[in-house]
């Protein structure tokens, strides 16, 4: 019976973000086997883990297996972290039945695609990491942030590169040519990180995007909040809502600004480390308390909040309810809380996982136990969470971080890629709608509508007909989500006097990247008089747009 089983690995060589797949067939209706994954990190140590799994009523296994997450040391360590700098994780994957192994596989999970490009950046000042997947068209950038423990976070990086990104693993302290700890870090360093991104060939720093994790995350928001024209998207994984001090024993600033600190920094009570708190793992600090002892003091709490009301770019927001680092939860909620106070118009999004805890990352890789060694401050900390509540953390919410890149810094693109494609003279249509938003990163737009020239509508329709619907007469592309009017639809009525003419518009159309906009102070017209209620939310924007354009060229 055993010579009849089949084992088939439906992904044997992928990236490490991907499911592991497992088909058995040939055993009997609801036999039970074993798979035993085998794994060694960087140090040659080996790491493994068994699971028990049960075939149906027709003697067939086809699930998702967690054998890499599930991953222990065989030295028993409980306090190891799996080190896996290289860009391959291998794996052995054995099927035992009855206790004997009948069928082994090897298992290649990439973090890094080997057509991914690593370029180390060393110059201006800069420290870091590019990582450039093969492209034909400029690709959009993110920027990667490690947390309090400094260094280079290349591990994320060039998984989300692996995804069709490019993406920069940035330096801020911790490491050769930066501070050695996290204070009194000049905010200029990441202006002059925009401006390389811009020297890159085969980059759009246009669609930049920003992804921090803890004091990373503290970071991207408070470089959207201060740099808003200059991101597209920020992913904040375990967040803070304020800007908290620096790493030293003495009060010191963490963020500085022209010379001078941004804000001043949230209170927080000196942990107590008696009873050898925080000296072995056994016996980890728990420091969340102390974060929130300090959001006692309302004045001081509230005086450091980080001004996100000023960020103009879509945000995701990732947070842990066990967090025992300091409380993401409250502090996420905290900011949409904020946002909604002051009015603001971008998408922000929530995603909160209850049982995790600060360790969520990239999914996949064997998970430590929830305690964890501070290089920095060199104490045990308790991250919170449970080695299967973070595992499952992980995986969800690099999906949707993912997803949310290739919407934000991606959609629209995509969008007015596909009006280029028919090839329209730009002196003949202007790009109107929500159009003017999107291409600005202003808002993720569902359509693209035109307004045309008469002689560019009898073009259009003698190919694509005319479609009439409600009184309003267009022309609907074929295989595409554009639709064109001319004088006379809604989009062109005359409100009052003061109303462009279709002709006006098309000729003082602003060209951005290749496509000819209609001026958003003539969208911010036609929403404010066409009043309906899903204009609102984008007049808000266009007014916010305005408002920071002029104060900048002033």
């Amino acid at each position: 019976m055993i010579s009849s089983i089949l084992f088939y690995c439906l992904m044997s060589t992928t990236t490490i973000d991907q499911p592991l797949v497992m088909k058995i067939e040939g055993l009997t209706p609801f036999q039970e086997i074993e798979l035993v994954a085998e794994a060694r990190d960087q140090k040659d140590e080996l790491w493994t883990s068994t699971t028990k799994v049960i075939a149906n009523e027709s003697g067939v296994i086809a699930d998702e297996a967690d054998l890499f997450w599930s991953m222990l040391p065989a030295s028993g360590d409980t306090t190891a972290n799996f080190k896996c700098k290289n860009d391959l994780f291998s794996a052995d994957i054995s099927l035992k039945v009855d206790g004997v192994v009948i069928e082994k596989r090897k298992i290649d999970c990439y973090l890094k695609l080997p057509e991914v490009h690593r370029i180390a950046l060393r110059e201006e000042g800069l420290v870091g990491t590019l990582f450039i997947p093969p492209s034909e068209k400029p690709l959009p950038i993110i920027i990667a942030l490690s947390g309090s423990n400094g260094g280079i976070s290349e591990n994320r990086a060039k998984l989300l590169a692996s995804s069709g990104f490019a993406v920069l693993a940035l330096g801020y302290f911790g490491v050769d040519g930066l501070p050695s700890n996290l204070e009194n870090i000049p905010l200029e360093y990441f202006e002059t990180a925009f401006r390389r991104l811009k020297k890159q060939p085969n980059l759009d720093a246009s669609r930049l995007g920003i992804y921090g994790v803890s004091r990373g995350a503290e970071l991207s928001l408070i470089l959207g909040s201060i740099f808003p024209s200059s991101i597209q998207a920020i992913v904040a994984v375990v967040p803070s809502s304020v800007v908290y001090g620096g790493l030293n024993e003495a009060p010191v600033h963490a963020w500085l600004y022209q010379g001078k600190p941004i804000a001043p920094f949230a209170p927080v009570p000196q942990t107590d480390f008696s009873k050898e708190k925080g000296q072995n793992p056994d016996n980890p600090a728990k420091i969340r308390s102390s974060f929130l002892e300090g959001m006692k003091d309302r004045q001081a709490f509230a005086a450091a909040a980080i001004a996100v009301e000023n960020i103009q770019c879509p945000i995701l927001l990732i947070s842990a309810g066990d967090d025992q680092m300091w409380p993401s939860e409250m502090y996420a909620n905290q900011i949409m809380e904020r946002l909604k106070a002051n009015n603001s118009s971008i998408i922000a999004k929530h995603l909160n996982y209850p049982d995790a805890g600060h360790g969520i990352n990239i999914p996949n890789l064997p998970v430590p136990e929830p305690v964890y060694y501070h290089p920095i401050s060199k104490l045990w900390f308790s991250m919170g969470g449970s080695r299967e509540a973070d595992a499952k953390a992980s995986k969800d919410s690099w999906a949707q971080l993912v997803a949310f890149f290739k919407e934000s810094l991606n959609g629209n693109l995509e969008k007015f890629s596909e009006l280029k494609s028919f090839n329209l003279d730009p002196s003949q249509y202007a790009i109107i709608g929500s159009g003017p938003l999107g291409i600005r990163n202003l808002k993720i737009i569902g359509d693209i509508d035109i307004i045309v020239t008469p002689e560019l509508w009898g073009e259009l329709a003698a190919k694509y007909g005319v479609i009439d619907r409600d009184e309003v007469r267009k022309i609907v592309f074929p295989g595409a989500d554009i639709e064109a009017f001319r004088e006379g639809s809604f989009y062109s009525e005359p409100f009052d006097d003061q109303a462009p003419s279709i002709a006006s518009r098309i000729k003082n159309a602003e060209m951005i990247d290749g496509l000819p906009f209609d001026a958003l102070k003539n969208t911010l017209y036609y929403k404010r008089k066409a009043k309906r209620d899903k204009d609102l939310k984008d007049i808000l924007l266009i007014e916010e747009w305005l408002a920071k354009e002029s104060a900048y060229k002033s």
